[in-house]
């Protein structure tokens, strides 16, 4: 039921530090469970953030008149403090909920622990000096021709490709890893990069376009 997965949701937010006005508030913006968060972007979340914190302005009534009925005054709702470490940890939820939605796995508001919410909004933060580091962009290679030779091209192409994101932020050297599956979910993995390029499927909508952008590069 929607009244339990808002709860629920609530409950991930509070073990992340969100007062009980500041969760409700959030949920009441039309969030009835924790993986429609998916549904939007983090500069989405941002605005919303900035919303609560502002609060809204009551409206005035409006008596009748000329033929139109009256309308009842409706109070404005004050603003609600987030602080911007709530609102840092909430795009580590956000990371979270788009990776398991990414894999096909089934988004828990219970399995999301504070530990957990620590750990992705640490790898928020990696992927942010990633992108920074995007700045400095890697070459693509030189188009290949029948005078190229196959392997060193390749090698050029993967370490362009990973300085690149496809659709879903994903590295795009994931289109030409050299296995179809993706690793075993127990897999121990050693940087945020190498987990996205091994968990990230080959098929779906995503993976067509990331795929057509690839191989016409």
């Amino acid at each position: 039921m929607a009244a339990d997965g808002a709860n629920a949701f609530r409950g991930a937010l509070g073990r992340i530090g969100w007062s009980v006005p500041a969760a409700n508030a959030f949920t009441n913006e039309g969030f009835d469970a924790m993986d429609s968060l998916g549904l939007v972007t983090r500069d989405r979340l941002k605005d919303i953030c900035k919303i609560i914190r502002r609060g809204t302005d009551g409206v005035a009534a409006v008596p009748a008149a000329g033929g139109n009925a009256a309308v009842a005054a409706a109070p404005g709702i004050p603003g609600i403090a987030i602080p911007m470490m709530w609102e840092y940890k909430l795009s580590g939820m956000h990371l979270w909920v788009s990776e398991r939605l990414r894999q096909g796995t089934p988004v828990v508001a219970a399995d999301f622990t504070a530990a957990i919410g620590n750990l992705y909004t640490r790898k928020v933060r990696e992927l942010e000096e990633a992108k920074d580091e995007e700045d400095v962009q890697v070459k693509p290679p030189a188009p290949f021709s029948k005078e190229t030779k196959w392997i060193p091209f390749f090698k050029l192409l993967v370490n362009y490709l990973s300085s690149v994101t496809g659709v879903n932020k994903v590295p795009l050297d994931y289109v030409v890893r050299k296995d179809d599956d993706v690793a075993a979910p127990d897999t121990e993995f050693e940087t945020e990069h190498e987990k996205l390029v091994l968990l990230t499927p080959h098929t779906g909508t995503a993976f067509d376009k990331d795929n057509g952008k690839v191989w016409i590069q």
